[in-house]
């Protein structure tokens, strides 16, 4: 529920439910909406690509992946500890 055209204030919100019988049931309940202010957000940025190439970027980060992976598998059998 989109609350920003409503004032700062409480209210009651009111709620109905239905079976399929056709029985309803309802109930009431207070709600304060406080809208804050809206707050700027910054345009997203376009990230230049390495190379120039479309797929520069993804090759590139898969490539600091496998070397980050190669470390670890070399560290891993070090790092092993015997309980």
């Amino acid at each position: 529920m989109d609350v920003r055209a409503l004032f700062n204030r409480d209210y009651t919100l009111r709620i109905v439910v239905f079976d399929r019988q056709g029985h309803s049931a309802e109930a009431r309940t207070w709600v304060y909406v406080y809208n804050i202010p809206p707050t700027d957000t910054p345009w997203p940025t376009v990230t230049p690509m390495a190379d120039g190439h479309p797929d520069a970027n993804r090759h590139a980060m898969a490539h600091r992946y496998s070397v980050a992976n190669r470390h670890a598998d070399a560290n891993r059998d070090t790092d092993a500890t015997a309980d």
